[in-house]
């Protein structure tokens, strides 16, 4: 579907963007959906890999306690590499929005995003 199309389409509200989180992660990762976005996903994934690891080791260094009568400080460990791990579905989330959002803005963003394959659009 051609730019102009597109645009006559979504000024009117009839055409839906699917973004693939996975490909639309890919291009955040090479900057291609700007550098702020690109320093921000390496930010999180820098938080996210430092709480895995000090969950890991909280699990490690002190005794696992299993039963759900004794919640020992190991637990705590659990719940960090839980609550760190779900940061890169986030992080997806984030960067197929970022990458909609450019979508929809940049004329040229969108004939690159196009040939890539970033994104579907369902008519109406």
């Amino acid at each position: 579907m051609k730019r102009s199309d597109f645009e006559k389409l979504w000024f009117t509200g009839n055409v839906r963007i699917h973004v693939d989180d996975m490909r639309a992660w890919k291009a955040v990762w090479q900057g291609r959906a700007g550098q702020a976005h690109k320093r921000t996903q390496i930010f999180w994934s820098v938080v996210c890999f430092t709480g895995i690891a000090i969950g890991g080791v909280i699990i490690g260094k002190l005794e696992f306690a299993l039963s759900p009568t004794e919640i020992g400080f190991s637990w705590w460990g659990v719940a960090l590499c839980l609550l760190f791990g779900g940061i890169p579905f986030l992080m997806r989330g984030k960067a197929a929005q970022a990458v909609k959002n450019r979508i929809i803005r940049e004329p040229g963003f969108y004939a690159e995003a196009a040939e890539r394959e970033l994104f579907t659009l369902e008519e109406y």
